[in-house]
């Protein structure tokens, strides 16, 4: 009964353990969408949203976009392959700036 009661409690810690390490190792993981900002859950425009709006200035494929400071910022190419800039006020929408190479 000892040996039993022993891989119990080693299978508990373990789990314990387990947990823990996914519970730390979570957020680190949800920041792969660019998303660097501090409370970026807090914008009214979501990252979907800003690629529709970049892709009504002209990106035809998206190449990377972040938020920060209340702006995303989507980088891409044109359809006929120009590189494409776009910034996007968060919160109301509105493209700030739109700059093509």
């Amino acid at each position: 009964m000892r040996g039993c009661k022993e891989t119990n409690v080693r299978t508990a810690l373990f789990a314990i353990g387990l947990m823990a390490a996914l519970g730390t190792a979570a957020p680190a993981l949800a920041d792969h969408t660019g998303q660097h900002e501090h409370g970026a859950q807090h914008a009214a425009i979501a990252q979907a949203r800003a690629h529709e709006i970049a892709q009504a200035q002209g990106v035809a494929h998206v190449r990377e976009s972040r938020l920060r400071r209340g702006v995303w910022k989507v980088e891409g190419h044109t359809a006929d392959g120009r590189e494409i800039e776009v910034e996007i006020d968060a919160h109301s929408g509105e493209v700030t700036k739109r700059e093509v190479e």
